[in-house]
């Protein structure tokens, strides 16, 4: 039976590519552009065809309720890697539920398609799920000065892509390929908008990231781009007041806290949305919920690993140049050819949880 359905497959795979042999010749297409999309057609074929939620027609037997815990944990997964998202979305699994299966659309690309282009009216943050995006600047675009191979114009898995739109006013200052078969999460900001204004406290924490977006935007030294590998995230998280950092940890934290005993069925869509599969000692956790209270730190999700963000200050010293050599005692011979020094000028003692100098 298998072999039967093979070669039907073989079969109705040769008439299809009949057919488009029969079009080309029919409407006088060029040799060259024939032939170029005859092998873009076969490449497409070659690729690993990824199923879409639609597809599954046994999907539609399970309860709604358990569909929209499937969608959460599928679009929670994918922005765990952003640094607002990873906690935003577990303040209130109400808001974060209705997020992902109502304010998230799927975006499909074939290899060579057009994701955004220069001068077009940026509205979406784009995340990708799978495939590759390649980035071409135009000539406002700051990334025009990069080679043609830099991996800082290629948004792989995981990655994120346009998020000034989200925030700002906002024109493409470049144009958006796709290099592979490509599959994207995009915010629906209108939906988003229309369904936060109901809940309170999300809704501030938007305010406040907006707001905080803006001002690090607004930094004389900041490149302002399509991409976001110029984002300084830990910078700009430090940059929300610390009532709304507090809560956005203190969600997180809560996921992780290691649990004893079985899970309630009702707790399972919060436990599946999880960003990080690692649990952490209750214990631990406080400590690290202390130290964002007092402002001395704030907790991530850096490839699905929970990261603690700290603040490092730091100076560099320079000798003078008719500074006597017998005054630095103590240093090497090899380090007095350098007249530059890395000075550490404080730092947290975890013991009294005081700053040292």
């Amino acid at each position: 039976a298998m072999m039967t359905q093979y070669r039907l497959y073989l079969e109705e795979s040769q008439r299809k590519m009949r057919q488009l042999d029969d079009y080309l010749d029919q409407e006088g297409f060029s040799s060259n552009l024939s032939m170029v999309t005859k092998m873009e057609a076969l490449a497409s074929l070659r690729q690993r065809h990824r199923l879409k939620a639609s597809e599954v027609s046994h999907l539609n037997l399970v309860s709604t309720s358990l569909q929209r815990a499937l969608r959460t944990d599928v679009v929670s997964r994918q922005l765990s890697s952003h640094a607002f998202f990873c906690g935003w979305l577990q303040v209130e699994r109400q808001v974060s539920t209705a997020f992902c299966t109502s304010c998230v659309e799927d975006r499909y690309y074939q290899a060579g398609d057009i994701c955004f282009q220069e001068n077009e009216d940026g509205r979406n943050v784009i995340f990708v799920k799978t495939g590759v995006l390649k980035y071409m600047p135009a000539p406002i675009a700051p990334e025009t000065t990069f080679p043609e191979d830099d991996p800082r114009l290629t948004c792989g898995a995981h990655s994120v892509a346009t998020e000034v739109a989200m925030w700002l006013k906002w024109t493409h200052l470049g144009t958006m390929l796709s290099s592979t078969m490509t599959e994207v999460l995009a915010i629906n900001i209108d939906a988003w908008l229309k369904e936060i204004v109901r809940h309170a406290l999300c809704a501030s924490l938007v305010r406040d990231y907006a707001a905080a977006f803006l001002q690090y935007m607004n930094e004389p030294d900041v490149i302002v781009s399509d991409l976001t590998c110029g984002i300084d995230y830990h910078k700009l998280m430090f940059a929300l007041p610390l009532e709304s950092r507090v809560v956005l940890n203190e969600a997180l934290l809560k996921t992780l806290i290691t649990a004893r005993g079985s899970i309630p069925i009702t707790d399972m869509e919060a436990q599946d949305a999880c960003p990080v599969k690692t649990r952490i000692p209750q214990m631990q956790a406080q400590k690290l919920l202390s130290e964002v209270r007092e402002g001395k730190t704030c907790v991530g999700v850096v490839e699905h690993q929970l990261v603690r963000f700290v603040f490092v200050v730091a100076m560099r010293v320079y000798a003078c140049e008719h500074v006597d050599a017998n005054d630095l005692v103590g240093f090497h011979s090899e380090l007095m050819e350098d007249t530059r020094f890395l000075v550490k000028v404080g730092a947290i003692n975890h013991t009294t949880g005081k700053l040292s100098t």
